[in-house]
């Protein structure tokens, strides 16, 4: 937080993320392949896996490619995101309640953990379209009404006061308009993101896939398969490519369709590089 003196560390960027396959390159961390590196990288702040996948023809690894992200300006180098182990990111289930839906404050929401726990409105039941503006969306009374929700849901996913942090974050879920599979609208929570962040995406793009869920409602998604998935937002569209196996009940899990992994394509940019010079005796006080 930039006003004031506070890191909170419970959540994962996965646009922070994509950065971490080249970093790990450029200080020689990990060896470049040929023609492409895959990376493991666990996220300390969530305990969870993922991959990254850079191209690096004959070893060599650039920042220039052709990929492009919808609201992201220019062109880089294209970065395939595997989220692994995402599902109870922060709980250990997809449903810490165990409802696909629930009741608080009189609206109708889903509280889903997967690479972030979220919880869900219905659009029209905030007296919304899921299509207006930012600004229309960070209105004071409605941020009000769902953070007061927000709230409710945080303790009821057994994450504690959520006054003064960032999860759960929130979502309003509505029909797609553009070929899509569904229109998200994302909050950081305090207010609206001016697209969508991509641990938010993979949340909205499994939940859609959850018979039962408001998301789900909205989404035309075929459920519990594996499939490219579509989330429109007001700067374009964002492709997740989902993947379903069948479950183990050996080893405790459901025998139809488990949610394996979800893929993001991302971009990286060199953007600075600097040294920072810290005193031995600050680091080793002994």
């Amino acid at each position: 937080d930039l006003n004031h003196a506070f890191v909170d560390t419970n959540p994962s960027c996965g646009n922070i993320l994509s950065a971490v396959g080249h970093a790990a390159l450029e200080m020689g961390l990990v060896a470049a392949s040929d023609p492409e590196t895959r990376i493991t990288i666990r996220n300390t702040n969530t305990g969870s896996l993922m991959e990254a996948v850079l191209q690096t023809p004959g070893g060599v690894w650039s920042y220039l490619g052709d990929a492009r992200i919808d609201g992201v300006a220019g062109t880089a180098a294209p970065v395939l995101m595997n989220f692994l182990d995402v599902v109870g990111s922060k709980t250990g289930t997809m449903f810490p309640t165990g409802q696909r839906s629930e009741d608080i404050n009189g609206l109708t929401v889903s509280l889903i953990d997967v690479a972030v726990p979220m919880i869900w409105f219905r659009a029209a039941e905030l007296g919304l379209t899921g299509n207006e503006d930012q600004a229309t969306l960070n209105a004071p009374d409605l941020l009000a009404r769902m953070e007061a929700a927000r709230l409710i849901a945080s303790e009821r996913m057994g994450l504690g006061d959520a006054r003064g942090k960032v999860v759960p974050k929130m979502g309003i879920a509505s029909p797609p308009r553009h070929g899509g599979h569904i229109t998200s609208r994302y909050f950081v929570p305090q207010e609206c993101h001016p697209t969508h962040a991509v641990t938010g995406s993979i949340n909205v793009a499994v939940a859609a896939t959850q018979p039962g869920t408001v998301v789900a409602e909205a989404s035309t998604a075929q459920p519990l398969s594996s499939q490219p998935f579509v989330l429109e937002h007001p700067k374009g569209q964002i492709d997740v490519t989902l993947s379903y196996r069948d479950g183990d009940p050996a080893k405790g899990e459901d025998a139809g369709p488990v949610f394996d992994r979800a893929g993001i394509i991302r971009t990286a940019k060199k953007i600075m590089a600097g040294e920072i010079y810290v005193p031995a005796q600050l680091l080793d006080p002994a």
